[in-house]
């Protein structure tokens, strides 16, 4: 019998190996030194499927973001009823995302002390020239 190896590099369902072993693959696993980081590169992937996903896939797509919220908030000792608290704090003071506020730039006066804020970030807050 021929063999034909396909490389995943990625994180998964926790019984993903074993549905694939049982389906005759076999399934090579790697020890995390860094499950942060795998945590955190699978909620980016996740995060990109949803952004493809059409609306008959959105729930999915939603769900598979929320289990890797679940898995990252446990793996930093959080419950999830912490985290909830601390978005409920955070939508008290700053408001959710149910307006859809969507800024496209801030003037800010040279001798505004916020302006170090957006200057030192020129990745996120590319300064342009005013019209």
């Amino acid at each position: 019998m021929t063999l034909r190896r396909f490389r995943f590099d990625k994180l998964v369902r926790d019984g993903i190996p074993q549905l694939l072993a049982d389906k005759g693959m076999r399934v090579e696993l790697l020890e995390l030194e860094d499950s942060m980081l795998a945590l955190k590169t699978k909620l980016g992937e996740e995060s990109l499927e949803l952004m493809a996903a059409q609306d008959a896939q959105l729930h999915e797509e939603l769900a598979d973001v929320l289990e890797v919220l679940h898995a990252l908030a446990e793996r930093v000792g959080l419950s999830w009823e912490h985290l909830e608290a601390i978005r409920q704090q955070k939508r008290a003071k700053r408001g959710g995302f149910g307006d859809l506020a969507f800024i496209t730039t801030v003037d800010i006066a040279a001798d505004n002390p916020e302006i170090e804020t957006y200057l030192k970030r020129p990745l996120d807050f590319p300064e342009e020239p005013l019209d």
